[in-house]
Formats: C-alpha cells, sequence, structure tokens
C-alpha cells in the first residue's frame, strides 16, 4: 500500500470515517507512510487484534466459577479479643480524662440578722450532731462487748 493512501486511511481513522475495510488493510500493510507514533499504535492494534482464545477457554472459566464455593468468613477469636482490648482501653481513657468539676468552696459565714432564727438554726445543727456521736457511743459499746469476749477466750486457752 502506497504512504499517499496509508496517510488518507490514517486521517479518516482518526476523524471516524474510515470503513472496517481500510482499518483492516491499514493494519495488514507495513504502515511505511504513517508517522512513528501512529505506528506504535497501529501496530499494538494489529498486535491485540491476533491475540485469539483457546477453544476450551470459555469451558475452563465456566468451570472454575463453578468449581469456587462461597468462602465464609468468620472473625477470629483473638482479633474479638484485640477489638475489645482496644475499646476497653479507649472507654477508660474516657472516663480517666473527664474534667472533674471543682467545688468551689464558701468563704462566706452564713449570717443570720434574726437571733432567734440563728438560735433555731443553731439547735438543728447540734441536735444532728448529737444524734451522730449518739449512733457512735451505741457501736462503742458493742466493741467494748466484743473486746470482753476476746478476753475471756484468750483466758480460756
Amino acid at each position: 500500500m502506497k504512504a499517499k493512501k496509508q496517510s488518507e486511511i490514517v486521517e479518516k481513522y482518526w476523524e471516524g470515517k474510515s470503513r472496517q475495510a481500510e482499518e483492516q488493510a491499514l493494519l495488514n500493510s507495513d504502515l511505511s507512510g504513517v508517522a512513528t507514533d501512529e505506528k506504535a499504535y497501529f501496530e499494538s492494534i494489529k498486535q491485540f487484534s491476533e491475540l485469539s482464545l483457546g477453544s476450551d477457554f470459555e469451558a475452563a472459566i465456566l468451570e472454575k466459577i463453578s468449581a469456587d464455593e462461597p468462602k465464609i468468613r468468620q472473625l477470629n477469636p483473638s482479633w474479638l479479643l484485640k477489638i475489645a482490648a482496644v475499646f476497653a482501653l479507649g472507654l477508660s481513657f474516657y472516663f480517666m480524662y473527664q474534667p472533674i468539676p471543682v467545688l468551689e468552696e464558701s468563704n462566706e459565714i452564713a449570717a443570720i440578722e434574726d437571733p432567734e432564727e440563728a438560735f433555731e438554726v443553731t439547735k438543728q445543727a447540734l441536735l444532728l450532731i448529737s444524734e451522730k456521736l449518739n449512733k457512735a457511743s451505741a457501736v462503742d459499746v458493742g466493741l467494748d462487748k466484743f473486746e470482753d469476749a476476746r478476753n475471756k477466750i484468750k483466758q480460756g486457752s
């Protein structure tokens, strides 16, 4: 095929106006009238068109597809333990680094102007303290009984 004819077919090819027979004739020729970059392109097309699959290709693919059983993936117990450990660690860091609310102590003394009201508030506070101390002395009596029993056991043995 002449170089001028080849270049015309290449022009038609890039414009998308070439026929199948012209393209095949171009691929079968020696491509001497084509630029070097286009020549490499058409040679790769020629090599690709010469590739063919074997007659048993389809049967081999179907056999391979039917032979493959679906795989059921399960979580490895060691992975579950690692995930749980990371979760526990993250949760502990979350609670460990929570800002601790600071209770502000009031430096002001409650000043009650009315003497009778101040007496009542003081009376209630002292009664509360007295009640707590009475409970503690009841426990102390129980401890005295325990101590006596322990001493008797020591003397008996």
